[in-house]
């Protein structure tokens, strides 16, 4: 017995499961080869589908851990790992996924509450050797560790999943976990101690040591001196100070060239440490990603002389294209500067700014004619202005001038984004004095991407690009059966969950979704709101004579789902009163167009973002909690 006792005092052979979860891309992978195989910075590894599973012995423990890569509506599923789960690891990479992470803590927490026993909590801080890393109160803040802190020990690690600079120090913690509850955090100077009565170990900085000499500072140079190549070796050696509009704007020329976007190119420049402000610098990297490009350019300090309307001269210029765009706001939310906002005085991409770039004659071709949506969009646009048979021909040059930039021609795709176009203007005719972003929300089938699939077979497509080839699986329709979308003001809540329930409201949409969306969030929580409205959409899905547009789209939920969370904490609004006067108070929440601030046609409309989640690609999505961070 005494042999035994000390076996277990040691932990000798101890076995011990461990659940390694996180929001997409935290680097859970990473961490797991790490441990099994040694930390390489060269090392790559690919999204996880589905799990993977390896053990590791250290300081006569051995961990089993189960590396889960659940995607969008398989994290409700998490709830299956973690009945003999001993303990949790989980992975943080970078402040914008905290949304994610809360979701994904709510789901875990729930599949513990019937575990009988101490499981310890690892939060692992990932990409601490890049300047913009999360901050352990930021995290603790965000993710509400503390009130976590009450049914669990948890623990905070800044880490490295690359190199494995502070893996060990963490695992140590779970290595010499011996039940409890309550929160640490690692220190500079030691292990994890225990938070003061604030909630939080104090983290003031340790004083230089006086025989310690001050590290040199890195040279910086003026880029406006530098050409191309050597700009962008500076910026990649952290050696551009100061770091403003005309900066940005030629990293994101340069970057556009290699095919990257406006919101990537600001992570990059903000992983170097040079955006002050996140918002103004997305304003400028955005101009330089939305404007027309010649073929080539030779130098872009030279272009961006010759283009005084892209970047003013004058500091008051530049200022006074950005208040074009954003109200006082963008300086007095603080919030603005951590996380991009999209514009709040002016549409994020009206129909004339669609039209200038698709009727500039200079430039190379930047992808605004790929999807379906935006053939539609720029038939709709010519139908409007032109009668329908020099639409026709002003589209067919237009597409035809592309061609020879890089643009493949397809006739069909084409005649059918103008037969569609005509149709809901010959049957709406309101349509005619309104912008495309109604027509989307009369027709949202019409600006799916695979729209044209309800017509066509792939092979009767391929074979339809030079010349019209004719619909092979059905007719192209003469009529649009087009309901108003609403949110059904007429009925109480009650009634309209009743009316849901029994797939017998007149119209279905983005501002039905929002109130469903709303109701199941004040009543569920986060978490399973999301599982039950998910649910909802699949089984809505199944009713094929229900006409549900946009309503049961999955990242719109999602996304829906989100801006309803984020717009009732930012304005410390209350969810148990009814949704008519939660319109009132933020009639933001029923906008249909919404998602466009966030979203492109090409990222929206296709089948990838109807049946699960798709990331932003103009703008994150806002934090849902603003007040917290700035505190932080």
């Amino acid at each position: 017995q005494s042999y035994q006792k000390l076996r277990q005092t040691l932990g000798v052979n101890e076995q011990k499961r461990v659940l390694l979860v996180g929001p997409n891309g935290a680097g859970k992978t990473c961490l797991l080869y790490g441990l099994k195989l040694g930390f390489d910075e060269t090392f790559t590894t690919m999204p996880t589908v589905g799990f993977n599973v390896e053990t590791w012995t250290h300081k006569f423990k051995t961990f089993t851990i189960w590396d889960l890569g659940l995607r969008s509506k398989a994290r409700p599923l998490v709830r299956h790992y973690t009945p003999d789960t001993d303990m949790v690891i989980f992975m943080l990479h970078r402040s914008d996924a905290f949304w994610e992470a809360e979701e994904l803590l709510g789901y875990v927490c729930h599949g513990l509450e019937d575990v009988n026993k101490d499981v310890p909590f690892l939060f692992f801080l990932n990409f601490k050797d890049l300047p913009i890393h999360i901050n352990m109160l930021e995290a603790c803040e965000a993710l509400k560790l503390q009130d976590l802190a009450k049914r669990h020990r948890v623990h905070l690690q800044p880490c490295c999943a690359k190199t494995g600079e502070g893996v060990l120090e963490g695992m140590d913690f779970l290595t010499s976990f011996r039940g409890g509850k309550g929160l640490t955090m690692a220190d500079c100077d030691g292990p994890g101690k225990e938070t003061g009565a604030s909630g939080y170990r104090s983290s003031d900085p340790a004083e230089p040591s006086a025989a310690e000499p001050e590290p040199a500072r890195s040279k910086t140079l003026a880029a406006a001196e530098l050409p191309d190549d050597v700009f962008l070796q500076a910026f990649q050696d952290r050696q551009l100070r100061p770091f403003g509009p005309s900066e940005m704007m030629r990293l994101a020329l340069l970057k556009r060239v290699e095919g990257s976007s406006a919101l990537a190119t600001l992570e990059t420049a903000r992983l170097q440490g040079c955006v002050a402000h996140a918002t103004r610098m997305h304003f400028w990297a955005a101009r330089s990603f939305a404007a027309p490009l010649p073929e080539k350019i030779h130098d872009t300090r030279s272009f961006l002389e010759a283009h005084p309307e892209l970047l003013p001269k004058l500091d008051a210029e530049r200022e006074a294209l950005i208040r074009q765009a954003y109200s006082e706001k963008i300086d007095r939310e603080a919030t603005w500067a951590h996380m991009v906002v999209p514009p709040d005085l002016e549409t994020a991409d009206d129909d004339a700014s669609f039209w200038a770039r698709t009727e500039q004659d200079a430039g190379a071709y930047t992808g605004d004619l790929d999807s379906f949506c935006s053939l539609v969009r720029l038939a709709f646009l010519l139908l409007k202005a032109l009668p329908r048979r020099e639409a026709i021909q002003r589209l067919d040059q237009v597409l035809r001038r592309w061609e020879a930039k890089g643009r493949p021609f397809h006739d069909t795709r084409q005649y059918v984004a103008l037969q569609l176009a005509h149709l809901a203007l010959t049957q709406h005719p309101s349509l005619q004095e309104k912008p495309f972003t109604r027509l989307q929300e009369l027709c949202p089938e019409l600006c799916e991407e695979d729209c044209i699939y309800k017509y066509y077979s792939e092979k009767a497509l391929s074979q339809g690009q030079s010349s019209f080839q004719a619909p092979d699986l059905q007719p192209l329709p003469s009529k649009l059966d087009v309901a108003v979308a609403t949110w059904h003001e007429q009925l109480n809540d009650q009634e309209f969950l009743q009316a849901v329930r029994a797939r017998s409201l007149s119209s279905w949409g983005l501002p039905s979704l929002a109130r469903l969306s709303y109701l199941y969030l004040s009543e569920l929580g986060r978490p399973r709101a999301v599982q039950k409205l998910l649910g909802d959409l699949e089984d809505a899905r199944s009713v094929k004579a229900l006409n549900l547009g946009l309503f049961a789209h999955e990242t719109l939920a999602y996304f829906t789902m989100h801006m309803i969370h984020y717009f009732i904490a930012s304005q410390e609004l209350s969810m148990a009163q009814p949704f008519s006067e939660l319109v009132k108070k933020c009639a933001k929440i029923v906008d249909p167009t919404l998602y466009r601030a966030y979203y492109s046609d090409q990222a929206i409309h296709c089948t990838e973002a109807r049946n699960s989640f798709v990331v932003p690609d103009l703008c994150p999505l806002p934090d849902l909690l603003p007040q917290a961070r700035v505190r932080s």
